[in-house]
């Protein structure tokens, strides 16, 4: 049932407080300018109490000198200083733009008669800060040796090597603008602060101006950073597996289902197993990689509403196939749109009592949690089905909160409800079991209050079935189409690294399942990225497919604790639907989990399956609890404390993930932005 909003809601004061806040922001901006100034630039004012090493004794290896400059031209070359007159405190190698070399730096010192070597440090030419190294060897250097690897082939200017020389000031604005928004919002965020008093009001023009802003900024960064992984942005290009949905979008024009014959297979016993197909010659570039194999023809086990919804109609309206990234980047803005509902349907039915602040901190939290921060990182088209099959829960999960108004059900929300979450089949089939929200959301309505299913509901119950329905009636005729049964979605046909429809349902993978996808404690290092993927380890004696993990996503995102804490809380929940929902998708959280585990293995994008249901349920929770506290007149500031400091670090994990991974890591594709982004946030190095 609704809750009505009681009272008047509480605004943020006026004159001298504002004032205040005033005066305290602009305070936090001059902050924050010194920082920038003095702290993050530290080197460049340390490095002038330094004298610069001139004429200093040098000796080259594997150096050639021609026309002022140094030709490198083996594997790596060593310039090995001596006589050093004062302190080498400062290193710099100037490269030009494009060029990337290893440093590795060794010196004798008054504390090590050999040579005691420093850890190896990247320099590239177009990231100017990674050019000046901070030596921290003895006050008197005897000898110093630099190894440079990676410039094979090259040149350099003869006085690219300087020892103490004085490191420039690099004054940063994207530096600055974040850091000061970021402590904007710790001010802002603190406990007891006067934006708490403000209640969440969609209704009203102002607040949705502001989320309006707040997504469409969201939007702007989650565009430019799409753009960073140039290698994966690439590989449509030149990899077929990562075709499947253009070739699919022709084959439908065409009238078929399947992407055409596999004469290559044709003669093979068992064409899943690699072995088999290693045995009969056939290589990476004579079958499909990656593609569904049945009956002779290659068919695409991925969803088809995304072709359905994105890439056919981009085709037949331009002539050109739909990059990924362009629709991972729609596919973003609807999920940020969507939380954005779902989060003020939740509020508005059941907790009307959220601080406005609170609900723009945990709309932003979830969608940078949920997929969007991995979307950064592979932009591919193995994320496009996931990515739309949590819109689709999303939205339809929203759509069926807002159904209640006033003891009524509003038939079109309902039905867009439904048809939200039956699409989920055509794109994501295992998050079907979201569909099971819809009993403890209507079973009231449905034995209790006898709204559905009666003669009096008729719209309304046919409203919620009939999408339903029309979704899994087309699902059912394309999945019979292509492999003779409508419960079968092809996922086991897939011809990859092993033999899938082989692999069955073992109980002993569930173990690994959750500990690895839930539990797993992060691996964390001293350098940038700070957190450090591995390699999944198991005592399983069997088949076990895995990526390097970076930790299970208790850890990386906190927010989800919230949800597990709040199975043990039922007082704080008015209506007990919210109770049950949290139990709910707290048990379909980890169902999920394990279902990728046996369906497939432990693979970093398979996070997205589940994180975005954790995620409601622990919002469920923190919104459950605030509302009671409220209610109580008790003391808010400690959960404002506990919500603002999980959700900061959830943000900055799914930031640093981005980062963590070796595999297809951005370091490799574009290590200009990797090593500018490193150079800003560990300004130390």
């Amino acid at each position: 049932m609704l809750v009505e909003k009681e009272g008047e809601e509480r605004r943020i004061g006026r004159g001298g407080g504002r004032a205040g806040d005033g005066l305290a922001l602009a305070v936090i901006a001059l902050a924050a300018l010194l920082c920038e100034i003095f702290l993050f630039n530290y080197k460049h004012w340390e490095s002038c109490l330094y004298e610069p090493v001139e004429n200093v004794t040098c000796s080259l290896q594997g150096l050639d000198t021609v026309e002022g400059r140094y030709v490198i031209g083996g594997e790596e070359a060593v310039i090995e200083f001596s006589d050093i007159p004062g302190q080498a405190a400062y290193l710099s190698l100037v490269l030009e733009d494009g060029q990337q070399a290893e440093i590795g730096v060794a010196a004798m010192d008054e504390a090590n008669a050999s040579y005691l070597q420093a850890p190896a440090r990247t320099v590239r030419g177009d990231v100017e800060r990674s050019q000046y190294l901070r030596l921290h060897f003895g006050d008197d250097v005897q000898r110093l040796r630099v190894v440079i690897r990676g410039l094979q082939g090259s040149s350099i200017a003869r006085d690219a090597i300087k020892i103490n020389a004085v490191v420039p000031l690099f004054f940063s604005w994207q530096r600055y603008l974040l850091l000061t928004a970021g402590l904007c919002c710790v001010y802002l965020l603190r406990p007891g602060s006067r934006c708490y008093g403000a209640r969440t009001d969609l209704t009203q023009r102002r607040q949705r101006l502001i989320t309006t802003a707040c997504i469409a900024l969201q939007l702007l960064f989650f565009h430019r950073m799409l753009q960073w992984n140039t290698g994966a942005l690439a590989w449509p290009e030149y990899m077929e597996h990562h075709q499947q949905y253009y070739r699919l979008t022709e084959a439908l024009l065409e009238g078929r289902v399947d992407l055409g014959e596999a004469v290559s297979l044709q003669g093979l016993t068992n064409p899943y197993d690699p072995a088999a197909r290693a045995a009969a010659g056939l290589g990476y570039g004579d079958f499909k990689w990656d593609h569904a194999y049945y009956n002779g023809y290659y068919y695409v086990y991925f969803g088809i509403v995304p072709v359905l919804f994105f890439y056919l109609p981009c085709y037949v309206l331009t002539g050109r196939h739909l990059p990924h990234v362009d629709c991972i980047f729609l596919l973003g803005a609807l999920l940020m749109m969507g939380i954005a509902f779902l989060l003020w349907q939740m509020i508005r039915s059941w907790f009307p009592r959220t601080p406005y602040v609170l609900y723009l901190l945990l709309t932003v939290t979830m969608g940078a949690a949920s997929c969007l921060g991995y979307a950064v990182y592979k932009p591919d088209l193995y994320l496009v089905p996931i990515v739309a099959g949590i819109v689709c829960g999303v939205w339809g999960l929203a759509f069926w909160i807002s159904a209640q108004r006033q003891g009524e059900y509003g038939a079109w929300q309902l039905g867009a409800g439904s048809l939200c979450l039956g699409l989920i089949a055509g794109c994501r089939p295992q998050l079907l079991l979201v569909l099971a929200a819809g009993p403890v959301l209507f079973g009231r309505a449905v034995f209790r209050e006898r709204k559905l299913f009666n003669r009096k509901s008729l719209t309304q119950t046919l409203a919620l079935c009939l999408p339903l329905a029309a979704v899994a009636a087309g699902i059912m005729w394309y999945n019979a189409a292509r492999f003779g049964s409508v419960w079968d979605f092809g996922a086991s046909y897939n011809l990859t690294t092993n033999d899938m429809t082989h692999r069955g349902w073992v109980w002993g993978r569930c173990g690994l399942g959750i500990f690895s996808y839930l539990l797993q404690p992060p691996r964390i290092g001293g350098t940038f990225p700070f957190l450090q993927d591995f390699r999944v380890e198991t005592a399983y004696q069997g088949l076990t497919l895995s990526e390097m993990m970076v930790g299970g996503v208790l850890w990386l995102f906190p927010v989800l604790c919230f949800g597990f804490y709040g199975m043990a809380k039922k007082e704080y929940f008015e209506d007990r639907r919210c109770y049950y929902l949290v139990w709910l998708f707290q048990l379909l959280t980890v169902a999920l989990a394990v279902t990728d585990t046996q369906l497939a293995g432990l693979l970093t994008r398979y996070f997205g399956d589940f994180v975005w249901i954790g995620m409601i349920a622990g919002i469920f929770v923190i919104l459950a609890q605030y509302d009671w506290l409220e209610r109580g007149g008790r003391d808010c500031r400690f959960l404002q404390r506990l919500v603002a400091a999980v959700c900061a670090v959830t943000l900055l994990a799914a930031f640093l993930r981005i980062f963590a991974h070796s595999e297809d890591a951005i370091r490799s594709a574009n290590p200009a932005l990797y090593y500018q982004v490193q150079s800003l946030i560990a300004f130390w190095m």
